[in-house]
């Protein structure tokens, strides 16, 4: 079985430090890259698209609120049927996350083609039955389309 991708984005070192560990401990059968923020990952999906790259991630987990460019905004350009940078990418479910979102952040989220909104756990443990939760239902459980051509 091919070891899924997941990417994270989240420009919090301390958190992507606890992600990781729970990656390390108790979902190894994942391969996780870490993104400091919105744009960084814009260029890695648009080297997918070019075929530069040749995996795409299986998931994105995305952080809403970052500096420079927000969750919302790199969610918007991933998801808008009419940008034509990214075509196959825009099939790849994205979860938004967040410690302190309003309803109108979440509902925008959704309306701009978000496929769920959680909040973000501050514990270890809690962050860890998420994980697992969300990584089971996306990656185990969920149906997808294949990505053509890749």
């Amino acid at each position: 079985m091919e070891r899924k991708e997941i990417y994270i984005v989240d420009d919090s070192d301390d958190y992507r430090f606890l992600i990781q560990q729970v990656f390390n401990k108790f979902l190894p059968q994942y391969f996780v890259r870490f993104f400091s923020g919105g744009e960084i990952v814009l260029k890695q999906l648009l080297l997918l698209e070019e075929g530069s790259v040749d995996k795409p991630p299986s998931l994105i987990l995305m952080d809403l609120n970052m500096p420079e460019m927000s969750g919302y905004q790199t969610l918007k350009q991933i998801k808008d049927p009419v940008n034509e940078d990214f075509n196959f990418v825009s099939l790849i479910p994205i979860v938004m996350m967040s410690n302190d979102e309003t309803p109108d952040e979440v509902s925008a989220c959704y309306g701009a083609g978000a496929n769920a909104f959680l909040k973000k756990p501050i514990e270890f443990e809690h962050l860890k039955e998420l994980l697992n939760s969300v990584c089971y239902f996306w990656l185990q459980i969920n149906q997808v389309p294949e990505l053509i051509g890749r």
